[in-house]
């Protein structure tokens, strides 16, 4: 799952932007009392990857993971050329 649009493409080199998720609800599949998501910004992107972590391991987030009651909230920092 992807956000898309960020105003800015990031900077093209080896670093990652990072999210900061402040609150996320509403999502489906997630197993275990330690799930979260998170967001990277890759280089040379517009957009921020959301993945999943339950009990440690982390995954891509899917379509199907998401309801109409889906919330996230969450501040991105990431470098520009």
């Amino acid at each position: 799952m992807q956000i898309v649009g960020l105003p800015f493409a990031s900077l093209n080199d080896s670093m990652f932007g990072g999210c900061a998720i402040g609150y996320a609800a509403g999502f489906t599949g997630f197993t275990g009392v330690t799930g979260s998501v998170m967001g990277i910004v890759q280089p040379n992107a517009s957009k921020i990857n959301l993945y999943q972590s339950n009990n440690g391991a982390a995954g891509n987030l899917a379509n199907t993971q998401f309801s109409n009651t889906s919330t996230i909230f969450l501040t991105a920092s990431y470098e520009v050329p």
